[in-house]
């Protein structure tokens, strides 16, 4: 009976170590929330929805809100869908306060980079959970920052096609002089 538990208790920990979720800006977990979900968020917040096209990096919808989603300092959340309505990823525009916003990241999700200046209280950081990416831009003189959860695919899509479109325009630019 003591090795069933064991074994139970083994099997349990190691379900749990392997399925961590991902990131779960204001509850909508990214890479399992889908546009449905979103929807009755944004309605449980009295939020409107805009769509604003389709991101070239997920090929999905766009919808943008400007609800602050009762988070103090949040001026607006674009969401980015898959094609199959599947929240791929999503981009928080809020009052700019990096240094604790960090803190408090620190504590939720595994600490990748940070170069976040406490003094200028600017910078950049990211974090991981589970198969999502989050990223903090605070840029300098600046009076927001943005905060991008996205899944590692949408993360590696935009890293990916931006490196390819720098190689093109250098290429352009050489060939051109």
């Amino acid at each position: 009976m003591e090795k069933l538990l064991a074994a139970i208790a083994l099997f349990a920990f190691a379900a749990l170590s392997y399925g961590a979720t991902n990131a779960s800006p204001f509850g909508l977990e990214v890479g399992v929330a889908t546009l449905a979900n979103v929807v009755q968020a944004t309605d449980q917040h009295q939020a409107t929805l805009k769509e604003n096209g389709l991101n070239k990096f997920s090929g999905g919808k766009m919808f943008e809100s400007t609800s602050n989603f009762d988070v103090d300092g949040v001026n607006s959340v674009l969401f980015i869908f898959s094609p199959a309505e599947v929240l791929t990823g999503v981009v928080v525009n809020m009052a700019k306060d990096p240094v604790s916003l960090s803190k408090s990241f620190a504590k939720k999700y595994k600490v990748v980079a940070s170069k976040i200046d406490t003094f200028m209280n600017n910078g950049s950081a990211q974090y991981k959970q589970g198969s999502s990416v989050i990223i903090i831009d605070a840029q300098h003189l600046n009076f927001h920052m943005t905060v991008l959860y996205a899944t590692k695919a949408l993360y590696d899509s935009f890293n990916g096609t931006n490196a390819g479109e720098k190689a093109v325009k250098k290429a352009k630019k050489e060939s051109s002089l």
